[in-house]
């Protein structure tokens, strides 16, 4: 029963869709056979079972974010990277089944990052538009970004590096990966998510903290290239991000 009451209150996730949770009860019955059910953040329902969990999306941003993960989860299969994805993924109907994985302790990811810098790039442009930014803030700010292009994670934080059943470090979360994508931002992002964190702050407070200890052309490129993968489309996020995202805004426009 509190499994089900989960379910129904999720609706009050501003990415949950009345529908697809609506469609998610076809799968009642794993539901009821899981150990344990967990709607996240950005709405998919997770059903937890001794040897895999089960994701079934609940609104249109966690369906293609999962779509987008299994998608990236195979182009990891057919690359060098292969060894990051040594675990099972498999879309069924509904929903994705994917392995249970173990938490690392005490994780460098500096092999990681270098592994992911060695492979290929390839074609392709990363959004870095100041419209976003510019509309929330009632500013006309422009700037020309110069960056080295990488492959890129795009979400590489401590829960997304895991051990498989043989010991094995792997890749998890590939929904914003890309052949394409930004040197060092990955390696910034692990390091603001774990001291977000630790601190209990979010990346806005993060970057205004640590404002003085980067290079301002760093930490400007990161928070224009997460607003922008942050902005997902007919959602609107609480004023307090819109808030916090114009103070930063500003303070880098000043500092600049």
């Amino acid at each position: 029963m509190k499994k089900i009451l989960k379910l129904i209150n999720s609706i009050r996730n501003r990415y949950v869709d009345l529908s697809y949770l609506l469609t998610s009860f076809k799968c009642f019955k794993e539901i009821l056979k899981s150990n344990d059910i967990q709607i996240t953040g950005t709405g998919v329902l997770q059903l937890f079972f001794d040897e895999y969990i089960i994701k079934i999306p609940l609104g249109k941003l966690s369906d293609l974010n999962l779509e987008n993960e299994y998608k990236n989860y195979l182009k990891f299969k057919n690359s060098n990277l292969s060894k990051y994805v040594e675990y099972e993924l498999k879309k069924i109907e509904l929903f994705y089944k994917i392995e249970k994985l173990k938490v690392i302790r005490n994780l460098n990811i500096d092999v990681i990052i270098k592994d992911l810098e060695k492979e290929k790039i390839q074609n392709g442009e990363i959004n870095l538009s100041l419209d976003l930014l510019n509309k929330w803030c009632n500013k006309n700010f422009k700037y020309n970004f110069e960056y080295e292009k990488s492959v890129m994670h795009g979400d590489l934080t401590p829960k997304n590096v895991m051990l498989n059943k043989y010991n094995q470090i792997v890749l998890i979360d590939l929904d914003r990966f890309t052949f394409f994508g930004i040197k060092e931002i990955d390696k910034l992002h692990f390091i603001i998510e774990k001291e977000c964190k630790e601190q209990k702050i979010d990346f806005f407070d993060w970057i205004l903290k640590n404002f003085e200890k980067y290079k301002i052309e760093k930490l400007f490129l990161y928070f224009v290239y997460r607003i922008n993968m942050e902005d997902f489309k007919d959602v609107k996020l609480p004023e307090i991000y819109y808030q916090k995202a114009c103070k930063v805004y500003n303070r880098f426009i000043i500092g600049g």
